[in-house]
């Protein structure tokens, strides 16, 4: 038995329309296709490959078929058929971005500080001297850093939180490392060893995505293997 993938309108992978007389029949059980804009929901590029897909289907009466991701699912029950394929609404990414997030945060991702700088008088902060720090500022450094998966582009415009409380990045991303001001941080915290968290319910992978110009799905796939995990 088979699964078979056809081409409607993604360009990337499957059997395109004009194929299925390379295909035997009687032996698919399961037929596939991909959507390419379905977090677009108004994208007239979900329906025109909806009608192919139609299309494939009255040629493959396959019992079972399967046409939507995460986005595609809050498309319409048009577009559910048998099998739904959800991805990244699983590690809790929006699954309709046009709304609220509706999914829990899955992934938590915490680290500590391990040095603090108490400037006096005027500092730059990091490579490039991307930063420059005023006297009386209180800079934490934390041992992750783009070797980890942290995107570069958080330099200067993620946030990490340490409770309830926001605290920025300040200078670029380094290798290994990250720089965060910690100002308004009570004084009893500011020390080596207090929890600083990444990822979390305050700071979801939409939360950071946004800051840094991407998408949830690069957040996720880019944490390394330096971490230690723990699945619950």
């Amino acid at each position: 038995p088979a699964a078979v993938h056809f081409d409607t309108g993604m360009t990337r992978l499957g059997f395109a329309k004009h194929e299925v007389g390379l295909l035997a029949q009687n032996n698919i059980e399961l037929v596939i296709s991909h959507l390419a804009c379905a977090d677009t929901q108004k994208s007239p590029h979900n329906y025109n490959q909806l009608l192919e897909f139609e299309e494939i289907c009255k040629i493959f009466p396959a019992p079972q078929k399967s046409f939507c991701n995460s986005y595609g699912i809050w498309l319409g029950r048009e577009f559910h058929y048998n099998l739904a394929r959800p991805g990244i609404a699983l590690y809790g990414g929006n699954p309709n971005p046009a709304e609220p997030n509706v999914m829990n945060h899955v992934v938590t991702l915490s680290s500590q500080i391990i040095q603090i700088n108490r400037i006096m008088g005027k500092r730059s902060i990091g490579y490039g001297a991307t930063y420059a720090a005023k006297e009386g500022d209180v800079i934490a450094t934390i041992p992750c850093g783009y070797a980890d998966g942290l995107l570069r582009t958080l330099g200067n415009h993620g946030k990490v939180y340490i409770g309830s409380n926001a605290f920025d990045v300040v200078g670029r991303v380094s290798m290994d490392l990250i720089t965060i001001k910690i100002n308004k941080l009570p004084e009893y915290l500011q020390k080596i060893g207090t929890e600083v968290q990444i990822i979390g319910a305050n700071n979801t992978i939409c939360d950071i995505a946004k800051a840094a110009g991407t998408i949830e799905y690069e957040v996720i796939t880019r944490l390394g293997n330096r971490f230690k995990r723990v699945y619950e």
